[in-house]
């Protein structure tokens, strides 16, 4: 319809060939892609200043209707064109315009990783694979895997340590292969870290050799720690832990960006200025659910920014903070705004199907990877909305 109407456009006002053919070409582009469920302007648009876009980004994302299209196709993409390929090593930095530090590129620009966390690696293992991560990169407009290798509840210290192992393999091949970024996130949920502590550290020494070399690798070293002061003096609080697992990170050879948990289900970010470690490439993580917390964790992300505290959303979801009641997308839509203007990166739970709020896929769904809009759950469509509207700007 519209190339018609450009070739009648074009005969009335006598418009010479160059431009007729430049046009049918430009709109040829902009509808192939469309098609293919990529939004062709953003594909033809250069970007531009990705700090002033983020700041004025406005999030209003549907949990119930789609904006875009996913069909369960792939995209072929150039190294060049892929995540890694435009962003390559990150380090943590000063960008103009943010108060705090965030996440630079190898040309030392911001960039925003947007992410989705696995379940525990222990239950939901199928969805870790190369054509998931295809799915996530292409259709869902995501640049980042999250890996909650759970230590506990029968995780890898508990018996499952040669299945996740096989499991992070396949993830950094894949995202290696794909030009995503992952993090390897050691999901300590509700109890002092400090208690395993020659566990993690020998996690880490072997994963951080391993990877030293792996630029599109990132450490998580505490998932949600509780009960546990950022810092009290007593060598089993969160500062020492976090000093002396980075060391050993450090030390193995890997100058990988590391993110550091915080008290109260990583809620205590606004701790951390009274203390930092002082350790280059370091963030610090928030934690919420929308449907749970309100202005009361916000204004500790507003303070820890004041603070000029480095922050990673590495954990949210739109629901409430059980998982698995209401969702409230408007507060969602607030926390996204609010991190996008401060320049913070983030991941989502979680990609599997279990029966609950915060899944992205329908429990009916069987599938572990090219996902139809059908099998998404309100956490995933809303997901979907969000990153592929974050990747235009």
């Amino acid at each position: 319809m519209i190339i018609a109407k450009i070739g009648e456009f074009s005969m009335k006002k006598k418009m010479n060939k160059r431009r007729v053919l430049t046009a049918l070409a430009l709109c040829s582009l902009i509808l192939s892609s469309t098609a293919f469920g990529f939004d062709g302007i953003s594909q033809v648009a250069a970007k531009q200043n990705s700090v002033a876009a983020s700041k004025a980004f406005r999030a209003d994302a549907s949990g119930t209707r789609l904006r875009y299209a996913v069909k369960g196709k792939n995209k072929p993409m150039a190294r060049s064109k892929t995540p890694f390929g435009q962003h390559g090593r990150l380090s943590v930095g000063h960008a103009k315009g943010f108060k705090q530090p965030v996440i630079l590129d190898k040309h030392k620009k911001y960039v925003q990783l947007r992410g989705v966390s696995t379940h525990g690696l222990q239950w939901y293992p199928q969805y870790v694979n190369q054509k998931a991560m295809r799915s996530l990169r292409d259709e869902w407009g995501i640049n980042t895997v999250r890996l909650a290798v759970y230590p506990r509840e029968g995780g890898y210290l508990e018996g499952s340590q040669a299945k996740m192992d096989a499991k992070i393999k396949t993830a950094v091949k894949a995202a290696d292969k794909l030009g995503m970024y992952v993090i390897i996130d050691w999901h300590v949920l509700n109890y002092n870290p400090n208690d395993d502590l020659a566990q993690v550290q020998n996690f880490f020494k072997t994963y951080a050799a391993k990877y030293k070399n792996n630029a599109h690798v990132i450490f998580e070293i505490c998932n949600e720690p509780t009960h546990t002061k950022w810092f009290d003096g007593s060598g089993r609080d969160l500062y020492t832990y976090c000093k002396t697992v980075s060391k050993t990170i450090r030390d193995s050879g890997s100058d990988a960006i590391i993110l550091c948990g915080t008290n109260t289900w990583s809620q205590d970010i606004d701790e951390v200025a009274k203390k930092p470690l002082g350790v280059k490439n370091v963030m610090y993580t928030l934690h919420f659910y929308a449907g749970t917390h309100r202005d009361d964790v916000q204004n500790k992300l507003k303070q820890a920014v004041d603070s000029k505290t480095p922050i990673f959303a590495s954990e949210f979801g739109i629901c409430d903070a059980s998982g698995n009641g209401g969702y409230d997308i408007d507060n969602a839509n607030r926390w996204m705004t609010l991190l996008t203007n401060n320049g913070i990166s983030f991941t989502c739970w979680s990609l599997c199907n279990k029966d609950e709020s915060a899944s992205c896929l329908k429990p009916s769904c069987d599938k572990t990877s090219q996902w139809q809009a059908s099998d998404l759950n309100t956490t995933g469509i809303w997901l979907v909305n969000t990153c592929r509207k974050l990747g235009q700007i």
